[in-house]
């Protein structure tokens, strides 16, 4: 159980304590807020964009798109994972991220 010369090695499953620590503060610090403010705008410009007169019309239309955006992209995942990963560095780059950007649409 313990180290070379058996000493008892204390580091956790995600490194040294000071990591962990860090990434712990990262998350609730830095992190959570922006997701927050991420969901909190998209859900203010769809209030004002989308059926700004009419707010169960804009939640359902809003629910079609965001569970159909999603079906998609979990139907052809395979293919399009292999798609992207065929490009080259920069094609590549851009397609990632624009999958990122089409996901984070449909969980609106």
């Amino acid at each position: 159980m313990g180290g070379p010369g058996g000493s008892v090695n204390y580091r956790s499953a995600f490194g040294p304590p000071v990591l962990a620590v860090s990434d712990v503060l990262i998350s609730l610090c830095i992190v959570g807020p922006l997701v927050v403010g991420y969901w909190r705008g998209t859900w203010f410009l769809l209030d004002i964009f989308l059926f700004p007169n009419d707010g169960a019309l804009s939640c359902w239309l809003s629910l079609a798109i965001g569970f159909g955006l999603l079906l998609l992209a979990t139907w052809f995942q395979e293919q399009l994972q292999t798609f992207v990963t065929r490009q080259d560095c920069c094609l590549y780059f851009v397609l990632s991220r624009l999958y990122t950007v089409l996901l984070c649409l449909g969980e609106f």
